[in-house]
């Protein structure tokens, strides 16, 4: 089902209300996103329009692998439960 931008907004506001950094927050939570468009809306608020922007950067083509961000904020157990649940998509 397609969100419509309200939907959107809404959910890049609970992403940044998480409290992460854009780099923590795509070590923790990126591997639950199959598809990412929150950069494609413009947000009144510039702080949460530069977090968006940071996380889709991390998370591009051209970003760090995502292995080297999650091993700065996450333990080897963390990791090893996000890699398995990786593997079993």
């Amino acid at each position: 089902m397609r969100q419509n931008s309200d939907d959107r907004i809404r959910l890049a506001k609970q992403f940044f209300a998480e409290g992460f950094s854009p780099e923590e927050w795509v070590a923790r939570r990126s591997h639950e996103i199959v598809s990412w468009s929150l950069d494609e809306l413009a947000y009144d608020d510039p702080v949460l329009e530069n977090w968006i922007a940071q996380v889709t950067e991390l998370m591009g083509l051209n970003g760090p692998p995502r292995s080297e961000i999650r091993s700065k904020y996450l333990t080897p157990e963390e990791i090893k439960e996000i890699e398995d649940s990786e593997s079993n998509v």
